[in-house]
């Protein structure tokens, strides 16, 4: 590998053409707002919504909710095992 050179994949095709939106699309608004302030990040996804809990009080009780709970426990488990293949 330490003599590997890597081609140009890219060489051969033609430059990126500049991006036109329309002022009143929500992209262009939020390119704007990035621009105002750009110490201003994009949000990352919430996954407190994917955290596993179990059901407790009134919901113990309920098998719909310990469905949803077992939903989210298998999408945690699954977002998991996706980020221990993926670099």
């Amino acid at each position: 590998m330490g003599n590997f050179k890597p081609r140009d994949y890219l060489g051969s095709l033609p430059p990126v053409p500049p991006v036109s939106l329309p002022k009143e699309s929500l992209l262009w608004k939020e390119f704007e707002r990035i621009k105002a302030d750009p110490s201003s990040k994009l949000g990352g996804i919430d996954l407190a919504k994917y955290e596993p809990a179990a059901p407790s009080g009134k919901e113990a009780k309920d098998p719909k909710a310990w469905k949803e709970a077992l939903d989210r426990a298998h999408t945690a488990l699954e977002h998991t095992n996706i980020r221990s293949v993926l670099p």
